[in-house]
């Protein structure tokens, strides 16, 4: 894993809004399983931000999933993440 997504995830991690925002293009691209496909910097947050809060914190579970990550520059501009996350919820 490069260190560039080790970053990434770490960021993910503490769940800080304001860094999250400073890793993606301005157009980034986000796909999280069946939801219909986010786009653009402003609305991408606010939908992670929007389940965030809808979990008390984060931690890791065993959950089959693949995230595919492009970047431009150092930055993220999609974000494409199939998993099914109702076992966060139960």
């Amino acid at each position: 894993m490069s260190d560039w997504v080790k970053r990434y995830y770490s960021v993910v991690d503490s769940m800080n809004v304001e860094e999250f925002t400073a890793l993606h293009t301005e157009d980034v691209r986000l796909r999280f399983g069946n939801a219909e496909t986010v786009v653009g910097r402003d609305a991408v947050v606010q939908g992670i931000a929007d389940f965030w809060g809808a979990i008390k914190g984060l931690r890791h579970m065993t959950l089959p999933c693949t995230s595919i990550l492009r970047k431009r520059g150092d930055l993220l501009q999609d974000l494409r993440i199939y998993m099914d996350v109702s076992p966060v919820f139960a």
